[in-house]
């Protein structure tokens, strides 16, 4: 299975100045995100993010449900890292408060200096969710030492790492046959997805992946977190003022993950962009005592 989430930067822009025009108060977030999204966009060409494994051995990791991750990498290199990172460092202070003008001392630290420090930098940050990157900046002192918030840190670190994953995910789908996946992780990396939709043409459910963008076909009645499929503990809201939008929770596991029903709104999304103007879901779950999967926003 391909899904289709891979939008030009046209078609991201136009989606993203729709959701402006229908409420302001994301105008700054999403412009953010648009901003970081160009980036993206001029990077990916460059990238060879080197899914080595054939055809076969990732159909057979994904039977036997191994992410293609447990048995590949993502190749990362340096210097095309340093100079994206840069350029997302320049794009969130053009695009967000003053106060981030000591960001770019992230790049004085020795661990930019030369490519071998890099490299083993970058084997320290691979694979980590938003609150596991944050306790490795604070164990090697990254925060302290760039006098930077851990939490920006994170996020320009992510936003550097993800187009790597995103391009080994491409490559992967031109092999893979991702309908052999059955788990409620990710196929490619095996991070939990932090959005899902209702596929614009038969309605089924994609779960996608924050990290390397990869969509999966999963059922609709079990948590994709512990696999609970007891109905009665699987409660769903919506948002009262725009019902494309529901929560979808587990009362076994408490987790929880959203959902945009992309045939109520006639046309194909982008999870990217449907996770931030659905926020108001994430607070009614913190209100219902639901734990919140990882996030990359700057709040």
């Amino acid at each position: 299975m391909r899904a289709k989430d891979r939008f030009s930067y046209k078609e991201i822009r136009k989606e993203i100045e729709r959701h402006i025009k229908k409420d302001e108060s994301y105008a700054s977030i999403l412009n953010l995100y648009g901003a970081v999204f160009a980036v993206h966009e001029k990077n990916y060409p460059k990238i060879d993010p080197g899914a080595g494994l054939a055809k076969d051995e990732m159909d057979a990791l994904l039977r036997g449900g191994r992410c293609l991750l447990e048995e590949d990498s993502v190749r990362i290199d340096p210097g095309l890292f340093r100079g994206l990172l840069g350029d997302i460092i320049a794009t969130v202070q053009e695009n967000s408060p003053a106060e981030l003008k000591k960001l770019p001392r992230l790049l004085e630290l020795e661990e930019f200096k030369s490519d071998g420090r890099l490299e083993q930098f970058i084997e320290g940050i691979k694979d980590r969710a938003k609150s596991r990157l944050e306790r490795y900046l604070a164990d090697q002192k990254i925060e302290k030492r760039s006098k930077v918030d851990r939490e920006i840190l994170s996020f320009v670190l992510l936003m550097s790492l993800i187009p790597f994953y995103s391009s080994y995910t491409r490559q992967a789908e031109e092999k893979a046959n991702f309908d052999l996946w059955r788990r409620g992780s990710c196929p490619v990396c095996n991070q939990k997805p932090n959005m899902a939709k209702f596929r614009v043409n038969d309605g089924a459910r994609l779960l996608g992946c924050w990290l390397c963008k990869a969509q999966w076909a999963f059922p609709r009645g079990e948590c994709p977190f512990c696999g609970n499929r007891d109905g009665e503990k699987l409660p769903s809201f919506y948002l009262e003022e725009d019902k494309i939008y529901r929560l979808d929770a587990c009362k076994k596991c408490r987790g929880y993950i959203k959902t945009i029903d992309a045939r109520t709104a006639k046309r194909d999304v982008i999870l990217d962009i449907e996770s931030i103007v659905s926020m108001r879901l994430d607070a009614r779950a913190i209100k219902e005592r639901f734990r919140q999967p990882e996030k990359i926003l700057i709040k």
